[in-house]
């Protein structure tokens, strides 16, 4: 019994498209411009597939809500120990947000930001690396090691 059930959530697994999952929803956004660069030759394990559309959703909800940006690009890469995401929108960031994310990333305290805190645990969980930089808009830098799949 038990090698039946892991012989279907295998084909479960293999099943859901991440390509699909994530260009769906890009089609479906409309907030701005969006370009979308996916080069995965390894799909990464279920859990990482649900954490990167999430993040990707996040991201996006987070370019409507705060910025005014007229462009959006993700990228999601297979290097060979890691996944790679990087989203970045060339939009505005007031000064006193500028400063509440400055301090939020350098206390790593995103409590006020909800959306931005799921991100980062995501991530996390993963022992991944994220990064946020602010020039030219906002970009945030993720890397998800294959090894902690």
């Amino acid at each position: 019994m038990d090698q039946i059930r892991n012989s279907i959530h295998k084909m479960y697994d293999e099943t859901i498209d991440l390509y699909s999952q994530l260009d769906q929803i890009v089609k479906d956004f409309n907030g701005c411009q969006i370009s979308f660069d996916y080069d995965i030759k390894t799909p990464p394990p279920l859990p990482v597939k649900h954490s990167l559309t999430a993040i990707v959703k996040e991201s996006l909800a987070n370019v409507i809500r705060h910025s005014n940006a007229s462009k959006v690009v993700i990228v999601l890469r297979d290097h060979p120990a890691i996944y790679q995401l990087i989203i970045q929108d060339n939009g505005t960031i007031m000064d006193i947000q500028k400063k509440e994310l400055i301090a939020a990333i350098e206390s790593k305290n995103y409590e006020s930001g909800m959306g931005l805190n799921n991100i980062v645990e995501r991530v996390k969980g993963f022992d991944g690396n994220i990064n946020f930089y602010f020039d030219d808009g906002f970009k945030i830098f993720i890397t998800i090691p294959k090894n902690k799949e």
